[in-house]
């Protein structure tokens, strides 16, 4: 490579596979034979002066490396240094001279970049991603870090008892009710099935066991292609447990909404109401009143699976089902569940609220700023309510405070879609000449993007920040898979706005967002339960986003001394950076997708 061609290139003078995918081409570490996108996927990097004509056809890129080596291909002849375990090697860690190791491998290109990527706040992330489904998007990152298996042979199992004794049973169901039952606020019913699932996912703190995992898969299947077979409180029970700690938990939730329209559990919060204006209070409206719970709950548990994913809830929660349970101070486990039921009611109707504004035209921009601030304002309200029960209660206080974690989640999702509202209401029109129309995006005088910009990097910090003042260890393994993601998300959103900000304006904003970054991802490598456990998953994204942004700061990206722009904590940013029209067209521009209006 030239020695001249160094830092950002114009189009000219990129290389063949950032002209083919039309992203940015810069070369930030000089020494380097390939430009930094290149390396950081993996794939050959060769600079043609001239492009290729429109009829000729361009070599096929090379497939990037995954997150996990797979390995070389089985041969017949075994090297006196192989190993009988199927499991696969990362690649080796690099070392910073700050002694902190970080993840090598780029990530896997499930999808190859040969679609057309606006410089945006996630051109960072090296691969086509929907970020406008911000869940699914990260979900994707978190896949492509799982190590994959190849199990020996297992025996066909046929129930629970073939696998664990009477006495492993109990002591895995014991595990399950004591830490992970005030996650999903009831107690579950016994039952073959569900002592299945529960003992599926409890067995994880003391030994993986593909037998469990492969049986349930089996039973789960069966259900799908018959399940009038399988209708039951204790069905439904066990699928919500499935969503939220294995498997595809979209789809698995959405199976235990169908079972429990079947039986009218949405119907449930009426028959209370009716029995209560009767008078009876006997066992009836206790079985109602049990009912109603797990209708308002599997709702709960679909609406957080499907936020940021695209995919509309096919449960409600009604007026009745909001008023079922009156808000109190909690005083016993039991008066617990019933709180945080109601309350995550409240959060996930406030978080719909927001994420489901339509967009609409500039003119009317101001209906969706007022629509995304009602969400916001709900949501901090029930924030006020939760961030004293961790404190105030002596029962299930780290589940208060992971309350507050799961409110910070939701708020930087609706803030994402506030973003993405502001760049639909020019619908598809060609902007360019019009470098200026993010500045048409006011309300009573205030620059909408300044105000959800700073909120959202706020909101991104806080949730790791609150993440981290949890003190258990071992109940932070048990928080369901979508914490995990909306983990990984606050941390994209915390490296994106920074790296953005630094490419674009100079302009280094104060915060210990480094640091943050590398303990939130050493805390989730020390509580994950194996490699492949979602919180080891995690980790090693972050690690791999951290990584990136290091060497894009250590690479020539930082600007002269003569030309650095003092830095500046969290508001108090100078006037002129929100006035920088390439900055902010480009942020904005990262939400853009088809859902547009016309």
């Amino acid at each position: 490579m030239p020695a001249t061609i160094q830092g950002r290139r114009s189009k000219a003078v990129a290389c063949a596979s950032c002209r083919r995918s039309k992203t940015r081409c810069e070369v930030l570490n000089p020494a380097s034979a390939r430009c930094h996108r290149c390396e950081v996927l993996g794939v050959s990097c060769s600079y043609e002066v001239n492009p290729p004509s429109p009829g000729e056809t361009a070599t096929p890129a090379t497939p990037a490396a995954p997150l996990v080596s797979t390995g070389s291909p089985p041969s017949s002849t075994s090297s006196p240094d192989s190993s009988s375990s199927s499991r696969q090697t990362s690649l080796p860690p690099v070392t910073t001279p700050n002694g902190v190791s970080y993840w090598t491998s780029p990530p896997l290109m499930a999808v190859r970049l040969e679609t057309t990527r606006s410089q945006s706040l996630w051109s960072f992330i090296p691969q086509a991603l929907d970020w406008s489904a911000p869940t699914v998007a990260v979900q994707t990152l978190l896949q492509q870090a799982a190590i994959n298996e190849t199990p020996p042979p297992l025996p066909n199992d046929q129930s629970l008892h073939d696998v664990l004794s009477p006495a492993e049973i109990e002591h895995l169901i014991a595990i399950f009710i004591s830490s992970y039952t005030p996650w999903i606020n009831f107690i579950p019913l016994r039952g073959p099935f569900i002592d299945l699932v529960c003992c599926c996912i409890a067995v994880r703190h003391i030994s993986p066991s593909p037998r469990l995992v492969k049986l349930t898969e089996e039973k789960v299947a069966r259900m799908v292609f018959n399940p009038l077979m399988f209708e039951s409180i204790e069905t439904i029970q066990a699928l919500i447990i499935l969503s939220l700690w294995q498997g595809d938990g979209k789809v698995l939730i959405s199976m235990a909404v169908s079972i429990a329209v079947n039986m009218q559990l949405n119907e449930s919060s009426k028959h209370v109401a009716r029995l209560k204006a009767e008078g009876q209070l006997g066992p009836e409206l206790d079985e109602h009143m049990d009912r109603a719970r797990l209708w308002i709950m599997l709702a709960n548990v679909e609406t957080l699976l499907c936020a940021g994913s695209h995919r509309k809830p096919t449960s409600s929660r009604s007026e009745l089902d909001l008023t079922l349970i009156p808000y109190f101070t909690p005083s016993d486990p039991a008066e617990g569940r019933d709180a945080r039921i109601r309350l995550l009611a409240e959060l996930f109707n406030a978080t719909s609220q927001g994420i489901n504004i339509k967009p609409v035209a500039h003119t009317e921009i101001e209906q969706a700023h007022t629509g995304i601030n009602s969400s916001l304002d709900d949501l901090e309200g029930l924030l006020r309510v939760m961030l004293p029960l961790s404190v105030i209660s002596d029962h299930d206080r780290f589940h208060y405070h992971m309350l507050q974690c799961i409110v910070l989640g939701c708020r930087q999702l609706v803030l994402h879609r506030g973003f993405f509202l502001m760049r639909c209401a020019f619908g598809d029109r060609d902007l360019s000449n019009f470098k200026l129309w993010f500045l048409e995006l006011k309300v009573h005088g205030n620059s909408i993007s300044v105000n959800w910009g700073l909120d959202t990097v706020r909101t991104a910090e806080a949730l790791l920040t609150t993440f981290l003042h949890c003190d258990s260890s071992t109940l932070l393994s048990t928080c369901p898979d979508i914490v995990f993601v909306s983990l990984a998300f606050a941390g994209s959103l915390v490296i994106a706005m920074r790296l953005f900000v630094q490419d674009r304006m100079g302009l280094d904003l104060r915060g210990p967002g480094e640091k943050l970054l590398e303990r939130t991802a050493a805390v989730l490598e020390r509580i994950a339960l194996d490699e492949n456990h979602s919180a080891m998953r995690c980790a090693k994204v972050i690690k791999m986003m951290l990584k990136i942004w290091i060497e894009q700061k250590a690479g020539g990206g930082a600007p002269s001394s003569a030309n650095m722009v003092p830095s500046y904590a969290m508001g108090d940013f100078p006037g002129y950076l929100f006035n920088d029209d390439d900055f902010w067209s480009n942020l904005l521009g990262s939400t853009m997708s088809t859902d547009m209006p016309t």
